[in-house]
């Protein structure tokens, strides 16, 4: 199951394709969001690429209405609007050059980074690992 599953109408495909990259390179796996709705439900982030041809498309919009239901959605806009248009979830990036280092996508990735972590689960090496340094701190705060 993706950690990252985008949705885009064909002439957003580049756009979704270079943001499946940056995630890429972050150890995330990516899917695409034609899945079902437990894969849907499971995804850390579905990326939903809303454009003016997306909203043109009722196949689209019935798409994004179906990954808002799943709770995860993040809206990446490349028309200009206002973020309460179509959501908290929606990030404007009219003004993204298409770089993986344009401060344009910062909070975008910033934001999906945040939900992919949280739906990870814990293994039981890392939460030993983090018990082991609670109790470490614990002991350094009463010795200090």
């Amino acid at each position: 199951m993706p950690d990252v599953a985008f949705v885009c109408v064909r002439r957003d495909l580049w756009r979704a394709e270079a943001l499946a990259a940056i995630f890429d390179r972050k150890g995330f796996s990516i899917g695409d969001a034609t899945m079902s709705d437990a894969v849907l439900k499971s995804a850390g982030a579905i990326v939903v690429m809303w454009s003016e041809q997306a909203s043109e498309s009722p196949a689209f919009v019935t798409a994004m209405e179906r990954v808002q239901q799943a709770g995860n959605a993040v809206i990446a806009s490349s028309m200009e609007l206002q973020r309460s248009a179509l959501g908290e979830g929606t990030f404007d990036i009219s003004a993204w050059d298409g770089s993986a280092r344009d401060p344009v996508l910062a909070e975008l990735v910033a934001t999906v980074t945040a939900m992919v972590t949280a739906k990870r689960p814990v293994g039981p090496v890392l939460a030993h690992q983090r018990a082991m340094r609670a109790q470490q701190q614990a002991q350094f705060a009463e010795a200090g």
